[in-house]
């Protein structure tokens, strides 16, 4: 039931489609009758104006003749009549061409009748006459340009396979002309013509000789009862001259096999409207269709029946391209012996941002290689200027076959990215083969080319990108003598464009993707990419590049392809391939770099860094100053084993210093970048190839940071609400060193003597610290030498002692309140070149000093001399255990390590003082606390030495 029920519905809505499409058929043949009847109403108001115009003309011509020139008889006047009648029939070329045509008359309704003409293109019935069709197409109310072009568009429209035929035709009707064409008994142009003459139309059919399916450029026209390229068309009278029609090659399309040689009888037609057809111009039909007559050539010069054997064969799309042929006029080229040949077709600007071209290579018997060599590896197709290029080197003596397609959305409605058809045919013939086709330093192309492109130079999809410029122009790249070149292609500035390419040999398509990068620069609305190449040696390659859109389609897209030509290196000179990138890319990634608001600040030594090729000074030192509106994760990566990276963060800067030994030759960095909060797979945001001079280098490497980077670790601090507020007693290792400034403050530290560094932060609500201080450069015990000073609930002060000269690190760590996790909050790179004032390393802390309130005023070093007095000053609290401020420890006392409590001198809050003298046996001096009212047992806070 359900099944019969689907049924039912769908043959209603069958029904109700079919009862829509009736009734806008109905409409808009009663909306092009209505504008016949206004324009016709407006034809005989003019003609009425007209009239009364020439009645008083007449009258004055009247007065003029009767009085000084006689009035003509009756037989001169009629003479008269019949010889410009006489002029009206006879053959003759056209004043104006199809373009003047169009662009004078009134074509305002050729789509309502070309709509109309498609509606009432099938005959059903064996009755309808000639007559009756007249006016089903309202002929009678219809210009003579009007009254060709919908009888050219009702027959073009006529597909023969679908018609239903009557079992009983009559002959002279529009079925019985059809069915005729059907069986072949009669043709194309003697239906138009019978059309004609049911319109009122003055029309002839012409025969004649055709280059149809089959033809190729040294075939001989034969008699005309034998010759198989034999045909008919139409000329038909509008507005006083003679135009040429084919309905037949307007109506159908033929569709050939690779062999250009076979004939009509092993083809497959499709029924496909072709617009050149009508109304086309002598010098292009000419080409195409030689007539018996030579007067219905319809040109001013005729040309002979030899003449038009050499033309070579064009097909429309030819002509709707205004394409021309600069290079040769024949369709029959004899190629000298080299087997070379340089073919040329010249394609204006305009229509080549609409259109492709392509070429098919063949012998005259079929075959599509020769000797073992592939004929599609034998030639090359280039733009050059407003030229289309093609290169030829046939293999081996004999006849060829070269025809070109084309392809343009503009003429082409089928909707397929490929839809080529067929433009011009040629015959190559080569009588021998006797030079060397290899590339040498006075010919710069040689086959074999690749397989895998044939056109060389910028697609149709180029111009999808807003492309200014692409260098260069002519789509071959030729290599200096170590292989070097490079192509530059500019555009629109886009955000969201990125460009990829693929380098390959030309023969076997081995990618080479270490032989090709790329690195892009923007100057106000303009981008400019840059691909770079290095061939490995003399020979043919090619650069494909393709282009994606990442917020439109993620999808690559070829938009261009170069063959790149190597010729001139020497005994392996041909420079080295580049170190290995990410994609080929070199410079800043821009949508990264401007996804987290970062870009190159400056470099030392200076130079471009937007070329993505940096040069070392001469003690194989560069550093990169990248500025960023807010705080950015980074990573740093260098693939020289002997090379190393310092990498200093700020929130709003980052600085990159590379060292690197002459060994190092030429190595990529390569910089990764995100936004806060994401840690792993860090998209690229900028690679550079490094080059370092052939000097020596004594620098030690930079040392490696515990994290990405030397500075904050912005993620923890930020939730913290922790920042920096100063660094004292040392300045910036970037400025200091490369004269680069590096706005607020530089983690990267140097330190020549005296003080100890103060590094204070600030925080918005109460946290744990401890510091951490190591020897980088070195194997020595240094943790004494850090030491947080103050803590409170706002603020802290870190301290960093120097031993002796050497780099050195401080990592600072916090945790909340009552917890024992901590977390790295910030790292401290420091060159110290001298040592401290002082050289005794900080009290030895444990720890209920890094969770306490706390600071220690004196004595600030780990030993107390023995027999001298100390003035032991500190203030000490804990957080209490509610989270309500801060309250004093139980007891807080000053002991040595014989348990003797040394008395208080004085307390004010959290605030103690002692004073000490040690005495002989004493060794150790202890700051402790009770932890609990009424406890016995003491947790240690700060131990000190006696010395």
């Amino acid at each position: 039931m359900n099944s019969i029920k689907k049924i039912g519905e769908a043959q209603e809505q069958e029904k109700k489609m079919t009862e829509r499409l009736l009734a806008e058929k109905k409409m808009h043949e009663q909306t092009l009758e209505q504008r016949l009847r206004e324009r016709r109403k407006r034809k005989e108001e003019n003609a009425k104006r007209m009239k009364m115009d020439n009645k008083d003309n007449l009258a004055s011509a009247t007065t003029m003749i009767n009085y000084g020139m006689g009035v003509e008889n009756s037989q001169s006047t009629e003479k008269l009549t019949l010889t410009q009648e006489h002029l009206r029939i006879v053959p003759q070329a056209p004043i104006t061409n199809k373009e003047v045509i169009y662009a004078k008359e009134d074509i305002s309704l050729f789509h309502a009748l070309e709509k109309h003409a498609v509606n009432l293109h099938g005959v059903t019935s064996a009755d309808v006459t000639f007559e009756q069709l007249m006016e089903r197409l309202l002929i009678h109310s219809l210009s003579d340009l009007e009254k060709a072009r919908i009888l050219f568009h009702w027959i073009t429209f006529q597909n023969l396979n679908t018609v239903v035929w009557s079992s009983s035709i009559k002959e002279d009707t529009p079925l019985g002309y059809l069915y005729d064409i059907k069986v072949e008994q009669k043709g194309y142009a003697t239906l138009y013509m019978r059309l004609c003459v049911a319109a009122g139309l003055h029309a002839k059919e012409i025969s004649g000789y055709l280059k149809g399916v089959g033809y190729v450029p040294d075939y001989v026209f034969q008699e005309q009862g034998s010759d198989p390229f034999r045909g008919s068309w139409n000329a038909v009278l509008v507005d006083g001259e003679w135009r040429l029609i084919d309905t037949h090659w307007g109506s159908r399309h033929v569709v050939e096999s690779d062999d250009a040689t076979k004939l009509t009888n092993e083809i497959e037609t499709v029924y496909k409207y072709e617009e050149h057809y009508f109304l086309t111009d002598p010098d292009q039909l000419i080409n195409t269709h030689y007539p018996d007559e030579e007067a219905w050539q319809l040109l001013d010069k005729p040309i002979t029946i030899e003449q038009f054997q050499q033309l070579p064969k064009q097909w429309p799309l030819f002509y709707k391209l205004d394409l021309r042929q600069d290079s040769h006029q024949h369709g029959v080229i004899q190629v000298d012996d080299r087997g070379h040949l340089q073919l040329q077709l010249f394609s204006p600007q305009h229509i080549r941002q609409d259109a492709r071209f392509r070429a098919e290579l063949f012998t005259k018997d079929k075959r599509k290689s020769v000797d073992g060599k592939i004929l599609e590896s034998q030639f090359f197709h280039h733009t050059e200027g407003e030229c289309e290029i093609f290169h030829i080197f046939l293999p081996a003596a004999g006849s060829y076959l070269l025809k070109i397609f084309g392809m343009s959305k503009k003429f082409d409605d089928s909707n397929e990215d490929d839809a080529f058809t067929n433009l011009c045919l040629f015959q190559l013939n080569c009588p021998r083969v006797t030079s060397n086709q290899s590339a040498s330093s006075s010919q710069l192309l040689a086959p074999p080319f690749s397989r895998t492109t044939q056109y060389y130079g910028i697609s149709l999809s180029a111009y999808d990108i807003n492309l200014a410029q692409f260098t260069p122009s002519s789509g071959i790249v030729e290599c200096d003598a170590e292989g070097k070149a490079s192509v530059t292609v500019s555009v629109r500035h886009d955000d969201f464009i990125e460009f990829s390419q693929v380098f390959q040999r030309a023969v076997g398509d081995y990618r080479l993707d270490e032989r090709c990068v790329q690195w892009s620069d923007t100057k106000e609305d303009m981008l400019t990419v840059t691909f770079s190449i290095r061939a490995p040696s003399n020979g043919n390659f090619v650069l494909t590049l393709f282009e994606s859109h990442v917020r439109d389609s993620p999808s690559l897209k070829s938009f261009a392809a170069f063959l790149v030509v190597s010729r001139f290196i020497v005994d392996g000179a041909a420079a080295p391939a580049f170190p290995p990138t990410v994609n080929g890319k070199l410079g800043p990634v821009r949508r990264v770099m401007d996804g987290v608001a970062m870009r190159v600040g400056r470099v030392h030594p200076e130079q471009d860094a937007s070329t993505g090729m940096c040069v070392t000074d001469d003690k194989g030192e560069i550093v990169f100053l990248f500025k960023h509106n807010h705080s950015v994760t980074l990573m740093a990566d260098c693939d020289a084993r002997d090379a190393s990276v310092l990498v200093s963060s700020t929130p709003e800067h980052t600085v990159i210093a590379v060292r690197a030994k002459h060994e190092s030759g030429q190595f990529a960095l390569k910089l990764y970048a995100a936004s806060p909060g994401k840690s792993k797979n860090l998209p690229l945001a900028f690679c550079t190839l490094i080059e370092v001079p052939s000097l020596p280098s004594i620098l030690p490497p930079y040392p490696k940071s515990p994290t990405n980077a030397w500075g904050p670790m912005l993620n923890n601090m930020r939730t913290r609400g922790i920042t920096v507020h100063k660094i004292e007693h040392c300045s910036s290792f970037t400025r200091t060193r490369f004269n680069v400034d590096l706005p607020g403050f530089d983690p990267c530290v140097v330190y020549k003597g005296g003080k100890d560094i103060n590094i204070d932060f600030k925080y918005t609500k109460p946290v744990h610290i401890k510091a951490v201080m190591q020897r980088v450069d070195a194997e020595s015990k240094v943790d004494d030498f850090g030491f947080v000073s103050a803590a409170d609930e706002t603020s802290c002060t870190v301290l960093m002692r120097f031993p002796s000269p050497g780099i050195y690190s401080m990592s600072v760590y916090v945790a909340e309140i009552g917890q024992t996790n901590y977390s790295l909050i910030y790292n401290l790179l420091c060159f110290a070149h001298a040592p401290s004032r002082c050289l005794e390393p900080y009290p030895m802390v444990y720890g209920p000093w890094n969770s306490s309130v706390r600071q220690l005023r004196r004595v600030l070093k780990h030993s107390l001399e023995r027999n001298q007095l100390h003035k032991i000053k500190l203030s000490l609290a804990r957080y209490a255990k509610d989270g309500a401020g801060v309250e004093c420890f139980p007891h807080v006392l000053l002991m040595n390590d014989k348990n003797q409590v040394v008395p208080l001198i004085n307390q004010k809050g959290f605030k103690y003082e002692w004073a000490y003298l040690p005495g002989p046996g004493e060794h150790e001096m202890m700051v402790a606390v009770k932890q609990e009212v009424g406890s016995s047992s003491l947790a240690l806070v700060l131990k000190y030495v006696v010395v």
